[in-house]
């Protein structure tokens, strides 16, 4: 058993790193974030430093070495686990993907679902409170397309939440990137919205980062 140090700066996962290893952390939650960008100004912002967390992402649609991580995570810890993705319908999507999985991975892609990953946003009353109302951009027919997926999924029809922000979606004509709550420096996303919500699902810090 190879005992692995959460503690470490920044590393990118694979198959090789996280066969059989003991997670080693003394990190408070894991945020995951959908995009790369998002990522890298968090990470420049010492994000991770100040909240004591874990900050991950899988650029996108996440590899299979990635979910394994984050499932690793999820089973030899306690840790709350956030994610951040877009207000849009591919960041739904992705999403679902870290929660649930993918069908076409087959019983692998079925194991290393992460079910007590919570969508923290970013949700429209984010972008209406928060950005510029010209932030939202329209819809395509890819979109619309992948809501008429969603809609049809068996945990989307149970989940209210998800709902609500596809029909806000769909109604609307319109969808925004996590983005557009920034400002020069990025400071609206880091010293507003995320420590928001962070305490939300993390219960009370006797002090928080500054």
């Amino acid at each position: 058993m190879t005992r692995f140090d959460c503690s470490v700066s920044r590393f990118q996962c694979s198959n090789n790193l996280i066969q059989h290893v003991q997670i080693q952390t003394q990190a408070r939650f894991v945020l995951v974030v959908e995009k790369e960008t998002v990522f890298q100004r968090l990470e420049d912002m010492q994000f991770t430093e100040r909240w004591q967390c874990i900050l991950m992402t899988g650029q996108g649609f996440p590899s299979f070495d990635c979910r394994k991580l984050l499932r690793l995570l999820a089973e030899q810890t306690d840790l709350p686990i956030l994610g951040l993705f877009d207000h849009n319908p591919s960041g739904i999507e992705i999403f679902l993907t870290y929660k649930l999985g993918t069908p076409h991975g087959g019983v692998e892609g079925y194991l290393q679902t992460i079910e007590k990953l919570s969508w923290i946003g970013i949700f429209r009353s984010d972008i209406e409170e928060f950005a510029d109302p010209g932030s939202f951009k329209l819809i395509t027919d890819r979109d619309r397309s992948i809501i008429r997926k969603l809609e049809k999924d068996k945990y989307v029809m149970r989940d209210q939440v998800i709902l609500k922000e596809l029909e806000s979606i769909k109604s609307s004509g319109t969808k925004a990137e996590i983005e557009c709550i920034n400002d020069s420096s990025f400071d609206t996303l880091v010293q507003l919205l995320l420590p928001r919500k962070i305490l939300v699902h993390c219960g009370n810090w006797d002090t928080l980062p500054q």
